[in-house]
Parts: C-alpha cells; structure tokens; sequence
C-alpha cells in the first residue's frame, strides 16, 4: 500500500428502519477471518454502559445486531485468536469496577465463553497485540486502592491459554495507559499513551521490546 485514504462509509443501505447502533466510545472491536465483517461490541454512549454486539458488513454497508456481551465491556480489548474468534480481556463493569474476565468471542456463531484463565489482574485501558500465536498484554491502569496504579508490566498469552509475565530488560518503559502496540515476528513497538497522572507529559515516543530476550529499546 503507497497511499492511505479515509473513506466515510454510509452507515446503512435501504430502509430508513434498518438496525443502527448508537454512538459510542471505549468499545471493542474485531473483523472476520474472511475480512468481510466488522464487529463491535460494549462500550459507553456517555451515561450508559453497553452490552449490544454489532456486525457491519462491509460490502454491502448494513449493520446486524448480535448475541450481546455477557457483561458491560468499556475500556477493555480485543485480540484475534484465529480467523474467527476474539479474544476479550479486561475493562470494567457496570459498576466501574476493574475486571480481569477473559471471554472467547466466536465471530462465526456471535457466542460468548467465559474462559478459565489464569489472567493478569483486574486493569482497563490496557494495550494488546499478537503474532499470530501468542498475544502481548501492556499498560492498562486499576483503581482499586488508595491511589490509582498503571502498570509497566508486559504479559504474554500462549497457544494453550496460559499467561506469564515476562522480565524486562534494557531501558524499560515508562508505565503508561491508553497507548497502542503492535507485534512482528521479532520484536513488539508501543506508542505513545498517557500517564499516570494527568500533570505529567503525555508520550509521544515509540519503544521496541525484542520478544526473544524481552530487551526494550527506543524505536
């Protein structure tokens, strides 16, 4: 790809009666094996946390309603296991209470499982990404305590569904929540976020863990 192009897709396609999910934010977020579908689900509208799933289609521009979330999902993730499966970590409840529920989102069928796995603690605003086999786990913040707490830790998930968190080495990164990461075959890259409190400077830097000796460096 040379070029990259934002496009404003029409919501809907035909009758002015056709399903539409409201406006929201915080959501999570999946698109079909296939490529074909977009999918989304939780979030909030402002006073209301969400628990509707939606499909987009995106050849034919049509939103689908699906089996909603077992729970109110905002500020959690969302990262692909395989073609057609999700997998949710995370965010927080009606309540506004931390969680650190993991659920399999089957993208085929619209079904949710709640997986029994031993996962990192309760955190929101977090970041994910995978290879393709195992999924990385960064930041994210909790507020159960005195003082709220972001985390610098770096987690990993494995084929089998067992996590494990991983030591760092070299110029550690900063804690930081809300940023981004992606993973390649060697090495995993985090950008920018915020941190862990509002009088600090928010980051624009991009840092690089090398995911065979877990050493991070500046990118």
């Amino acid at each position: 790809m040379n070029t990259a192009l934002w496009l404003l897709l029409p919501a809907l396609i035909g009758c002015s009666d056709d399903p539409t999910p409201v406006g929201r934010y915080s959501h999570i977020g999946a698109v079909s094996g296939d490529g074909s579908r977009l999918f989304i689900a939780g979030g909030s509208d402002g006073p209301t946390k969400l628990v509707d799933a939606w499909s987009f289609d995106l050849s034919e521009h049509r939103w689908t309603p699906e089996a909603p979330i077992p729970q109110a999902s905002h500020r959690a993730i969302a990262v692909g296991l395989d073609e057609d499966q999700a997998l949710v970590y995370g965010g927080t409840s009606w309540e506004e209470e931390e969680t650190s529920d993991v659920h399999k989102w089957n993208l085929l069928t619209g079904t949710w499982e709640l997986s029994q796995e031993d996962a990192p603690g309760p955190r929101y605003k977090h970041a994910a990404a995978t290879d393709g086999e195992r999924i990385w786990v960064m930041g994210g913040r909790n507020n159960d305590g005195d003082e709220p707490v972001v985390y610098d830790e770096l987690w990993v998930r494995d084929g089998s569904g067992a996590w494990r968190s991983l030591p760092m080495q070299g110029t550690r990164p900063a804690s930081r929540r809300c940023c981004t990461t992606r993973a390649g075959r060697a090495c995993l890259r985090r950008w920018g976020g915020a941190p862990p409190t509002r009088a600090a400077r928010r980051c624009r830097r991009r840092r690089r863990c090398s995911l065979s000796g877990c050493t991070a460096t500046r990118a």
